[in-house]
């Protein structure tokens, strides 16, 4: 009866280990998750203001090409 007692909180011992390995990865997994969102929303938050810094740049470009179009237009009339 001892034996098969002692075999039992052996098992039991065996057991508690195991969960607290598996508690210990998924706490790990868990941190893993928090830093690839973290670094998700960062790119994200980057990629958008990139966006936006292209969105100005076409429009400069746009008020660039119009002004050139205009000062051809009066170089014509100049000549």
């Amino acid at each position: 009866m001892n034996e098969y007692l002692q075999n039992l909180i052996d098992e039991i011992t065996a057991l508690e280990e195991i969960i607290e390995s598996m508690e210990r990865h998924r706490n790990d997994t868990l941190a893993a998750i928090e830093s690839i969102s973290s670094v998700s929303e960062e790119t994200a938050a980057s990629v958008s203001t990139v966006n936006d810094s292209l969105k100005e740049q076409m429009t400069m470009m746009d008020n660039l090409n119009q002004s050139t179009i205009e000062l051809q237009d009066k170089a014509k009339e100049l000549t």
